[in-house]
């Protein structure tokens, strides 16, 4: 996995078990006469223990979350990982995050986890909203620019999302108050020429019609 990123020039970085196999480098000299190979490995890592670990500090936007980072071989990997171990001082518990390059500050594989869901919203608004599913065609062309639409029009709608606070930051809001004018729209247009409109007026149409859901 980490291999597949490198090929592509780029570090991965993941959430590891937190019985994950890690053990400590070996960075002593070698002694005067020692026979056969260098020791690799010190022990293996106990969690419980962060004495021997780099104290980074506090995380930025959870104060109550402590920053620990180590380089660690892995066992499962069979590679050496920018290990961070995140403490949280309330319950005592702890999560480990790893990245593939070993220079990367541990300050920002924590924040770079913690924005880990952002791509998630954009896939459920695009499931839930835009069709992303819907698309019946087999063409790889097809797929390709259904699959690009849908996305585009997440991003669009975000945009609209952020010019307009009347929508309180709420895909669903935005969703059903745009299918609503187009179905007065549809209703209007039915109706007698000489009679007209504003549908950007809030007296235009029936106000329980537009109710607002959160996100």
């Amino acid at each position: 996995m980490f291999s597949a990123f490198q090929k592509a020039g780029k570090h991965l970085i993941t959430k590891l078990r937190l019985d994950a196999a890690l053990y400590y480098l070996w960075d002593e000299p070698r002694k005067k006469g020692q026979r056969g190979p260098s020791r690799k490995y010190a022990g293996k890592v106990s969690f419980s223990q962060v004495s021997s670990w780099q104290y980074v500090g506090q995380d930025q936007k959870y104060p109550y979350l402590e920053v620990y980072s180590q380089r660690l071989y892995s066992k499962h990997y069979q590679r050496t990982l920018l290990v961070v171990l995140v403490r949280n001082t309330k319950t005592n518990q702890y999560i480990l995050l790893a990245s593939a390059d070993l220079t990367q500050n541990a300050r920002q594989i924590v924040e770079y986890y913690q924005l880990r869901f952002q791509p998630e919203f954009i896939f459920r608004d695009a499931k839930q909203f835009m069709g992303l599913t819907q698309c019946q065609a087999r063409d790889q062309d097809k797929l390709d620019f259904h699959l690009n639409l849908s996305l585009s029009a997440v991003n669009l709608a975000r945009v609209a999302l952020q010019e307009d606070k009347s929508y309180a930051n709420s895909m669903n809001a935005f969703i059903r108050r745009q299918t609503n004018l187009h179905i007065a729209r549809l209703i209007y247009e039915q109706l007698s020429p000489a009679t007209s409109f504003d549908l950007m007026q809030d007296n235009s149409l029936n106000l329980q019609f537009w109710p607002n859901k959160a996100a």
